[in-house]
């Protein structure tokens, strides 16, 4: 038998060891070195715990230290050793402690040891290997044995990792109506929503939408919890027999003795209780709802100002709605949020689901695109999430209208930088882009200059000849109508609409004019469709076109040849005489615009992915020579457009001649018939609307507007034969707000402007400049080189450049040795060949 077993009935003498015999109890009380396992067993075996089966039957601690035999694993030495050091090693090791916690004692008498390390470490792993297996996994546990250990162990925190995580640190401290959170000022309050049952409410449908708390102070969440139980039919059943009586004994005491208010609120539980019969004869469920408020501030004034918030809310938006906390019950209402509606406290509202469907909390979802970008922050709703809109989204032709000025940008018009932002979407798509600027306006400083993509042609130069046609050869019978009517909208453009008669004539008498004058330039043939291969319009060098200088002494032989002859026309000479000053005057006032042969600098705006028409400096000269030179340009400028290409109008408010109106819109049928896209970019949402036959903005894949005064949203309901609700006029109508109203299809959201249009900052990154400027930079600038890296004419480029690259390895100067170049690169010199 060992020495430190349990019961050791052995008489050892400690006097010859040196020693004071411990003084132990042999009955009771620490009678050993396991006393405190052994008790440990004992409350084990009392407690729930121990119903539960586990892979041991012994206690985790304890391991099997009664089988252990000290004197036999220690032999000789084992009086080096103390009954507190094998305890104190074995402890420590089983906590995960050192090998060695501490040297052994020291006692009269007694020597160190060399295996007691290697003994205590070996019980030690033992126990460990023992307390793993007999470890509990709850996910293991069957029904029976979970409640077993949950009793055991209480509703702790503890059992729920996922609750710990968001266990507040410093606990809830409850007041009367609120509660502190952390003690770190932040508190909380649980609201809950009162009516009064005397009411008639009259809500409209989807009222619900008013109970969401709106406009709260800097800092104050608020979430609002409805919770909704379904009555069963022996529930309703029995409810509404005891309703109705109770209806009924209400009705006669009311007759007996009731005053007007009681009267008035009996009537209107019974019209309540004749509605409700009705609904659920119909089908209706009948619902138990609850509602709370859960409002969370960073201080008590924040949330004495968002209660006071809400309830003026609820005053303006229901006139029987209240939301007040139960005082002195927040603890039980927090606590309660998630329980059953019989637990709550209060009765809630009951209601069918007829009535109940119109408190439904719908709110719009914004726009989320899945190809979409940010373009700004929804507003006027309750939901203020992200627009992500795809901006080049579109088919056939958009509308944009908004008078608002950037000033960070120099006074750039907002509608402007819209046109900036199509330009680059479709850009990105690797799609052409035509920009036709009417309004002054300057895309360098509205995106990246894109130079290497980009052709710039100043209007005010006259590069394109008025009598050349543009197209393919084999559209050669239409192109020709086209242009005589082009030329005619020139001449009448240029003339003003100060003599009407003038007009007149030049509708009537011009075309046959330019006829004739083709057919002796040997441009066009008589009977055209019979000699087409006679034809040659198309296709010609820009110097054998004929100019505005060869037309004029035309004419004027022309009225030579009416004065000679014998039977004279006068009508005929007048029309050739009002021609002829026309025409001279276009000669000798504006021979800069009109008496000019195509430049062959506008030849690269065939191959260019974005190509500016400048007309600004016309616009200002006079808008009828703008509007001549538009007329002259457009046919070229739409010609090499293709599928998915794009035509931007800025300042389409300039258009408003309904004859170059006509006259363009006959041009961009050519576009849409070959899939090009339209986009007119207006600066007054009024001109817009007055040109609605010209834009068609009803029919528009989509339109963007900006804020419009009160008349013009009246106008603008008429034109779209559609009521615009009352919330939408007033946000509209806020001229001082940079918002922006997108209608595409069936979405309507109206958003804070707020565009990425890839400018580069100019300055370098200063101490007033954060990481969020710098990273806002980089994003902008990686936004212009991806359009300039997808564009073809950047891939011929770079092809170009390495094609030179190679070149110049080639021909790279050659070793020299005595004067003579070496054998190598010699082969190809001219003395060689």
């Amino acid at each position: 038998m060992g020495l430190f077993n349990r019961r050791n009935d052995a008489e050892i003498d400690y006097a010859i060891f040196g020693i004071e015999p411990d003084d132990a109890d042999d009955d009771g009380g620490v009678d050993d070195l396991w006393d405190e396992v052994s008790n440990f067993r004992q409350l084990a075996e009392e407690s729930p715990l121990a119903q539960i089966d586990s892979a041991s039957d012994q206690d985790i601690h304890s391991g099997d230290r009664t089988g252990v035999d000290f004197e036999e694993e220690l032999g000789g030495e084992i009086f080096n050793v103390t009954t507190e050091d094998v305890v104190s090693r074995v402890e420590s090791l089983r906590r995960g402690g050192p090998a060695v916690a501490e040297p052994p004692s020291r006692r009269s008498g007694r020597f160190s040891t060399g295996r007691l390390d290697e003994v205590t470490a070996r019980i030690a792993a033992e126990q460990a290997a023992k307390a793993e297996e007999t470890s509990f996994d709850l996910e293991k546990m069957s029904k029976e044995q979970r409640k077993l250990y949950i009793e055991a162990l209480g509703e702790s925190l503890e059992l729920y990792g996922h609750l710990v995580a968001i266990k507040p640190r410093e606990k809830y401290v409850f007041r009367s109506d609120y509660y502190k959170i952390d003690g770190a000022g932040a508190v909380a309050c649980i609201l809950a929503l009162f009516h009064r049952n005397e009411a008639r409410d009259e809500f409209p449908a989807f009222w619900g939408v008013s109970r969401i708390p709106a406009d709260l102070p800097e800092g104050v969440s608020a979430i609002v919890f409805e919770q909704v139980e379904r009555k069963d039919e022996k529930w309703v059943d029995a409810a509404l027999a005891r309703a109705d009586k109770l209806d009924r004994l209400e009705e006669r005491e009311q007759a007996d003795g009731g005053t007007m208010s009681t009267k008035r609120t009996a009537a209107k539980a019974a019209d309540d209780l004749y509605s409700t019969v009705a609904e659920l004869g119909d089908g209706a469920a009948y619902l138990s709802v609850h509602n709370r408020i859960l409002l969370h501030a960073p201080s008590l004034a924040a949330l004495d100002s968002a209660v006071d918030k809400l309830a003026r809310q609820y005053i303006d938006a229901f006139s029987s709605l209240h939301a007040a906390p139960y005082h002195g019950e927040q603890r039980q209402e927090l606590s309660s949020l998630f329980v059953k509606n019989d637990d709550k406290r209060g009765n809630g509202f009951h209601m069918t689901s007829t009535e109940f469907a119109g408190s439904y909390s719908l709110v719009t979802n914004g726009l989320s695109d899945p190809a979409g970008e940010f373009v700004g922050k929804m507003g006027g709703d309750y939901n203020n999430s992200a627009i992500l809109f795809e901006v080049d989204r579109w088919r056939h032709h958009v509308v944009l209208a908004d008078q608002a000025l950037n000033h960070a940008l120099d006074r750039a018009r907002v509608v402007d930088m819209w046109g900036s932002k199509i330009s680059q979407a479709a850009l990105l798509n690797n799609h052409r882009v035509v920009h036709l600027v009417l309004n002054g306006a300057d895309l360098n400083t509205l995106g990246p200059p894109l130079e290497k993509l980009t052709a710039r042609l100043d209007m005010t130069r006259g590069d394109v000849n008025m009598f050349e046609l543009f197209g393919s050869r084999k559209d050669q019978l239409s192109l020709y109508g086209i242009h005589l009517t082009k030329l005619v909208l020139m001449a009448e453009q240029a003339l003003g609409a100060g003599d009407p008669a003038a007009v007149s004539i030049i509708r009537s008498e011009l075309k046959d004019r330019l006829t004739e004058f083709y057919v002796d330039q040997k441009m066009w043939a008589r009977s055209a469709e019979k000699n087409q291969e006679k034809l040659r319009l198309v296709g010609l060098d820009h110097n054998e076109v004929p100019l505005l200088q060869h037309f004029v002494p035309y004419l004027d032989t022309m009225y030579k040849k009416l004065v000679q002859q014998s039977n004279q026309d006068t009508e005929a000479q007048r029309a050739i005489k009002t021609l002829q000053g026309v025409f001279k005057d276009m000669l000798q006032a504006n021979s800069d615009l009109f008496n000019q042969p195509t430049s062959y600098e506008i030849d690269s705006a065939h191959s260019a992915r974005r190509v500016i028409y400048d007309f600004s400096g016309l616009v200002h000269r006079s808008k009828g020579l703008a509007m001549a030179q538009l007329v002259n340009i457009v046919g070229f400028a739409v010609a090499s457009l293709r599928e998915g290409d794009v035509l931007l109008i800025h300042g389409a408010d300039q258009i408003t001649d309904t004859q170059v109106q006509e006259y363009l819109s006959a041009q961009f049928e050519r576009l849409f018939r070959v899939g090009a896209r339209v986009g007119y970019l207006y600066e007054n949402p009024d001109s817009m609307l007055e040109n609605q036959r010209f834009n068609r903005f009803e029919r528009a894949d989509y339109t963007i507007l900006g804020p419009m005064a009160k008349e013009t949203i009246s106008n603008y309901e008429q034109a779209l034969h559609t009521a615009i609700p009352t919330e939408l006029k007033t946000l509209l109508a806020a001229t001082d707000l940079a918002i922006s109203y997108l209608r595409r299809g069936s979405v309507n959201v109206v958003f804070g402007t707020e565009l990425s249009l890839g400018l580069k900052a100019l300055r370098g990154v200063g101490a007033s400049e954060g990481m969020e400027d710098v990273a806002a930079r980089v994003r902008e600038t990686d936004r212009a080189n991806r359009i300039a890296d997808n564009s073809e004419v950047a891939a011929l480029d770079r092809a170009e450049q390495e094609r030179a690259q190679i070149r110049r390895d080639a021909l790279t100067d050659p070793d020299r040795d005595d004067g003579r170049p070496d054998r190598s690169v010699a082969d190809d010199s001219p003395a060689r060949r």
